[in-house]
């Protein structure tokens, strides 16, 4: 029987009409990394005295959690960020998602591990989203957790059509443009993280019922972050001292396409300022910040532009 190898890997994902009752995969998208395990917690067992060894010893609270990281594609993963933000709305050819306490009701994760099987878990609920902007690529994490995963056959490696594929943000042949403005202007920068997190249960239980039960929302959104860049003036350093409103808009835009994706954090605030001297070459800043909600009570929106139909 041959092994499994991760060159063979792919992640299928779809939405559900009914929480935990599992659906074929309507989308995919390559991944980098993942790691979705089933997991349980185990009763304790007989424990009358009498006996060396506790005995009839099961695991209950049956689920699974993890992530999976990905570069981030302009078109495919619309309906991850679809219900890790809640709030949708498409227009033309543009997707639009921001933080909603509309949530939606489930996703479905194909895991295929070719060919040898495939893992199938419904009823998963995304808890949080981290972009890290390295050598222009955007890479995406996600984690969360599901129902226990259901193993079957290997399915075949699905058709990515040109909509399906498309260039990885930041990494193309022909070059796109990678655009940052903060504090009023353009600024070079060496690499930004932004972490969101909305924490979800995942131990929601009932009395003899051997599987948890749908995670629900345990605390409010967060988004944080840090900002890398070699110093060249001192903008963000009164930004820091004056508590100013600074927004960040990301700008992404395909050379061969024309698809685009633009992420805006409305407000931000600085936690510090530190630009270290350690050597005879450039004096970097890393400077974290938090999000703010602005007037509507929006941390960030995030657009993308391509020719993908809503996913509504």
């Amino acid at each position: 029987m041959p092994i499994a190898a991760g060159f063979s890997q792919w992640l299928g994902f779809a939405e559900e009409t009914t929480w935990g009752t599992p659906v074929s995969a309507t989308d995919w998208h390559r991944i980098v990394s993942i790691d979705w395990a089933n997991r349980g917690t185990q009763t304790v067992g007989n424990r009358g005295l009498g006996r060396l060894f506790r005995s009839k010893i099961r695991n209950r609270l049956k689920r699974a959690s993890g992530s999976f990281a990905l570069d981030l594609q302009y078109e495919g993963a619309e309906r991850l960020f679809k219900h890790f933000f809640g709030g949708y709305s498409f227009a033309t050819s543009t997707h639009t998602f921001t933080p909603s306490t509309t949530r939606q009701t489930g996703l479905t994760l194909e895991v295929n591990y070719s060919p040898v099987h495939k893992m199938t878990f419904a009823g998963a609920k995304l808890n949080s989203c981290a972009f890290a902007i390295t050598n222009d690529v955007l890479g995406v994490t996600f984690s969360g957790t599901s129902e226990m995963g259901a193993t079957s056959a290997a399915g075949s490696l699905p058709t990515f059509t040109a909509g399906n594929s498309p260039d990885i943000c930041g990494l193309e042949e022909s070059p796109g443009s990678l655009a940052v403005t903060m504090s009023g202007g353009a600024k070079d920068v060496t690499g930004i993280d932004i972490q969101m997190s909305l924490p979800h249960t995942e131990d929601r239980e009932a009395l003899g019922n051997d599987e948890m039960l749908e995670p629900v929302i345990s605390d409010i959104m967060s988004v944080s972050g840090t900002v890398t860049r070699e110093l060249e003036d001192t903008d963000f350093t009164s930004d820091f001292i004056a508590d100013a409103s600074n927004p960040m808009v990301i700008t992404y835009t395909s050379a061969t396409s024309g698809y685009s994706l633009v992420l805006t954090l409305a407000d931000l605030i600085f936690g510090e300022v530190n630009q270290p001297i350690d050597g005879a070459g450039p004096v970097t800043e890393s400077i974290p910040f938090v999000a703010r909600g602005d007037g509507s009570g929006n941390f960030l929106t995030l657009a993308l532009e391509n020719t993908r139909a809503t996913v509504a």
